[in-house]
Order: C-alpha cells, then sequence, then structure tokens
C-alpha cells in the first residue's frame, strides 16, 4: 500500500459529494500524476448513488478552478477507479 494513503468518509448527498469533488481536487492539485483511486463502498449504496460518485472523483466540474500540468489543462481526476467492499 502506498506509504501516503489517507482514508476520509463523505455523506452520501449532493453535498458530501460536492465535497468529495473539492477534496479531489486539492490532492489531485499536489498529485498531477496520480490517476487512480479506490473507492470502498458499503452494501447499502445503489447504483445510482455509485454513478454520482463516480462523477464526483473522476471529473473536474466546470466551475472549479482548472489545474494544469506541463502547460495543458487537466481535465480528469482520477479515471482510474478500483471498487471495494468491507465486509465485517
Amino acid at each position: 500500500p502506498p506509504t501516503n494513503q489517507k482514508t476520509r468518509s463523505f455523506q452520501n448527498s449532493s453535498a458530501g459529494i460536492e465535497n468529495l469533488n473539492k477534496t479531489l481536487i486539492s490532492i489531485k492539485k499536489d498529485n498531477h500524476k496520480v490517476n487512480k483511486l479506490t473507492m470502498l463502498i458499503d452494501d447499502d449504496i445503489n447504483y445510482d448513488q455509485i454513478s454520482h460518485v463516480i462523477d464526483g472523483v473522476s471529473l473536474i466540474g466546470e466551475s472549479e478552478e482548472p489545474i494544469f500540468r506541463d502547460g495543458k489543462q487537466i481535465k480528469e481526476l482520477f479515471p482510474k477507479i478500483v471498487f471495494g467492499s468491507i465486509i465485517l
């Protein structure tokens, strides 16, 4: 596992997904080359909810300040998403 691995939780709501997106944008600004994200999903989350989260973790909103790397604008946050589930 990565040495700088961090775990965060966000509410399953529009505000929670917006907070998730803003958090990931700040992470992306410091980690331009990273393109993979691992999501742990609770069993009670349905596909519609997951699809909103996927948008929140993979796309930079048009209203957000653009991120540039080597003079080119980055339009995707983390396009490679690994899904997982915790079974206790």
